[in-house]
């Protein structure tokens, strides 16, 4: 009797881990909405998208009679970094020494870089404003591009060369 208690017991305590549901999302209900609603609903996105868009906004800015906003972009994050990196860069060449720079600030560079092309990159692209101008536009005004697929290398080290008997 008490053997088989113990046998219980043991294996209660051997799991260790207790269960926890996953946790639901609300999840919007549209259930209610027609056809119609919904089309009205995805003309009214790209509209608003479309107005959102640079060339307008440039466009609304040229030929209103509201004065121009000129604004600093640099917000207080980046002028802290560049106000350290210049304090390090002052640092390394008064010291003659050059200084670990840690990975997490070396992803950071590096990301800033890649946001700083991708706003190059975007100037000529002008966006879809087919909805300003009553024209019917795409479905998707983005389309979503293909990931490369990577072959793998079946062949062996030694495959490459054969002995000939």
């Amino acid at each position: 009797l008490k053997l088989t208690k113990r046998r219980k017991k043991k294996a209660a305590h051997s799991s260790g881990k207790k269960y926890v549901p996953p946790k639901i999302a609300p999840v919007h209900y549209d259930g209610d909405m027609t056809e119609a609603d919904k089309k009205a609903a995805q003309v009214e996105r790209h509209r608003q998208a479309a107005l959102r868009s640079s060339v307008i906004q440039e466009l609304r800015q040229q030929y209103s009679d509201a004065p121009e906003e000129i604004r600093d972009k640099r917000d207080f994050q980046s002028e802290r970094e560049s106000r350290e990196e210049l304090h390090r860069k002052n640092y390394e060449e008064s010291m003659m020494v050059r200084l670990n720079v840690p990975k997490h600030q070396r992803n950071a560079r590096k990301r800033g870089m890649m946001s700083m092309s991708n706003q190059l990159s975007s100037i000529t692209r002008f966006g879809d404003i087919t909805a300003l101008t009553g024209g019917e536009g795409g479905d998707n005004p983005r389309p979503k591009r293909k990931k490369k697929l990577m072959k793998k290398n079946t062949k062996r080290k030694g495959e490459d060369f054969k002995i000939p008997h």
